[in-house]
């Protein structure tokens, strides 16, 4: 098959065309999830979740990882979720990343902040009996 010269030109545009998005090569990010807060997110997919998961064990009372606010700031913590369970909640609340913002502690001014302070807006994870 032979190509006339004006056929020839369009073909060696589109050839050309073709070659320049073949060589662009797609930048695949496989880099590992740590954000906790980016959307969508399981906690099986951020490193830090998986190994805070899996302190959970035995529950006995149904505990949830839960995402939150703390003084504006969203937050991730361990959080008793159970309605029949009496226990005082301690959690840790960890930002993001999972660096630890503040551990609550069983004092009463820990526990009204903890009231006050604290949203609880979605459980992402419930370990149950």
């Amino acid at each position: 098959m032979k190509l006339k010269p004006k056929n020839m030109k369009k073909f060696t545009f589109v050839i050309s065309i073709v070659l320049a998005i073949s060589s662009v090569s797609c930048n695949h990010d496989k880099s590992i999830v740590t954000n906790a807060c980016t959307l969508p997110m399981s906690v099986d997919n951020v490193p830090w979740l998986v190994e805070l998961k899996k302190t959970m064990t035995n529950c006995t009372c149904e505990i949830s990882i839960i995402k939150g606010t703390y003084e504006g700031q969203p937050v991730i913590f361990i959080g008793l979720t159970d309605p029949l369970c009496d226990g005082i909640d301690t959690p840790t609340l960890y930002n993001c990343d999972g660096n630890v913002i503040r551990s609550f502690t069983s004092l009463p001014s820990d526990q009204k902040d903890l009231r006050n302070k604290v949203t609880r807006d979605t459980v992402l994870y419930r370990c149950k009996k």
